[in-house]
């Protein structure tokens, strides 16, 4: 962190307001998640007229899987190469 121009004493508080803020962030992308999940099953309500079950919903598990591993692995491709390439 010293070479970024921040002084020794800085250190601390840097690294808790960094960790603060990342705890945050995966608070508020949770929060997101569990919003969208209970929209999902008030409008499964609304339109199928039933509640949305566990095996409503194995048809779009394996596609669900598919798409968080590839955004994963070109997230992982994206750093490598920056890495790779300075």
């Amino acid at each position: 962190m010293g070479e970024t121009g921040l002084p020794q004493n800085e250190v601390p508080a840097a690294l808790l307001f960094f960790n603060l803020g990342v705890e945050v962030g995966q608070m508020i992308v949770a929060a997101g998640v569990i919003v969208a999940y209970h929209l999902v099953r008030l409008l499964a309500r609304a339109l199928a007229g039933h509640e949305l079950s566990i095996e409503t919903l194995r048809p779009f598990q394996t596609p669900a899987a598919y798409g968080v591993g590839i955004l994963a692995s070109f997230r992982m491709i994206q750093r490598v190469a920056a890495f790779w390439t300075g």
